[in-house]
């Protein structure tokens, strides 16, 4: 951890851009975690990178921009993960083919 400080104090020093602090990035990569958690597997990875990215870079963004936006919202209790289709899929009944009859099918039930 001491050594992330060094790096981020020369970082500091050298723009002038101001530096996430180590909560700030505690919480990009605590996001990053849920992420991957919650989501499907290409989607979760695909935020998981953008944050660990943000949080590697240690620069602090706009909060308009897309990783600051991810934490809040991954952060915040009301995020929900993808739900199954609202709508049920149609049932496939299992037909049967009568032998011997002109295209004539048997359904079960």
């Amino acid at each position: 951890m001491h050594r992330l400080r060094d790096v981020m104090a020369y970082r500091s020093a050298l723009t002038d851009h101001p530096q996430l602090t180590e909560a700030e990035i505690a919480a990009a990569r605590r996001a990053a975690r849920t992420a991957v958690a919650d989501f499907p597997e290409p989607v979760g990875e695909l935020i998981n990178r953008e944050l660990h990215g943000y949080a590697n870079a240690g620069d602090r963004l706009p909060a308009r921009a897309l990783a600051p936006r991810l934490v809040t919202l991954l952060e915040s209790t009301d995020h929900r993960p993808p739900a199954e289709p609202a709508t049920p899929r149609p049932r496939i009944l299992p037909a049967r083919y009568r032998p011997g009859s002109p295209l004539h099918w048997d359904y079960p039930g």
